[in-house]
């Protein structure tokens, strides 16, 4: 071996050693399940490569209330892993009790200012103790509320556009709220689970992933990730998965 491909060696050796300590970091100040009086608490956590672009994050505040903030990073590696960070890290400075639509229009106006030219699609919902959910969106899939009484699930209809995309609120980012009921289910995720494709190149898709929860209403909530993550499996076949996967399940079950 010459010179200049041990020096290659080298340095690729180096990229890889940062790359593990990097998804190490990522790994480490991602949130355990919450212990919540009110809710139970399933995640499913796949990043596509070493570093992930996928974020989660948990919040408790003085009146009990839990938030949740999932977000999905434009583009891999390490410049999506750092942005994830970035967001994560400010979500600490923000009083607990602000509206979910004023904390996302805090963190874009934050995002945009840095001029990174990358963007995270966002989602931040709240849950009180007696139900009420409050949530808003950034260019993230709708969060999906599955009924106890076995009705038809409900989304959200407000969208936003992503994070750190414009400095200006080029669509409003608006708060919708909820009343949930006892043994009601809520489902988060990142558009890798939805956009994963088979071998015909067909995406698994958001009316298969309703269709698929619909016929798991009886299963445990500490099972329901992973026999979602397999229902996509089994339709992909051996077509890789090319983006992060986060999926994030909570039943409301107060005393």
């Amino acid at each position: 071996m010459n010179r200049s491909s041990l020096m290659h060696a080298h340095a690729d050796s180096h990229m890889q050693r940062d790359l593990m300590m990097a998804a190490e970091f990522q790994r480490a100040v991602l949130p355990a399940e919450p212990e919540v009086a009110f809710l139970k608490t399933s995640i499913l956590y796949r990043p596509y490569a070493q570093v992930s672009g996928d974020v989660y994050n948990f919040q408790l505040n003085r009146e009990g209330e839990m938030s949740v903030y999932l977000g999905d990073a434009t583009g891999h590696g390490i410049t999506a892993a750092l942005m994830t960070m970035l967001v994560h890290l400010s979500l600490d400075h923000f009083p607990g009790n602000l509206g979910t639509d004023e904390i996302l229009r805090r963190l874009n106006r934050m995002i945009a200012r840095h001029d990174t030219g990358l963007s995270i699609a966002s989602q931040l919902f709240r849950i009180s103790p007696g139900g009420t959910l409050r949530v808003s969106h950034a260019g993230q899939p709708s969060l999906i509320v599955l009924p106890a009484t076995g009705g038809a699930p409900v989304m959200f209809a407000h969208g936003g556009c992503p994070l750190g995309m414009f400095d200006r609120e080029m669509v409003p980012y608006l708060e919708e709220t909820r009343q949930l009921q006892q043994g009601d289910r809520l489902i988060a995720y990142t558009d890798g689970l939805v956009d994963w494709k088979n071998t015909r190149g067909q995406h698994f898709g958001e009316q298969r992933l309703l269709h698929t929860l619909g016929s798991m209403r009886d299963c445990r909530l500490e099972a329901l990730s992973q026999q979602l993550l397999d229902a996509v499996l089994h339709h992909a076949g051996d077509t890789p998965n090319q983006d992060d996967v986060t999926l994030l399940c909570f039943e409301y079950c107060p005393k």
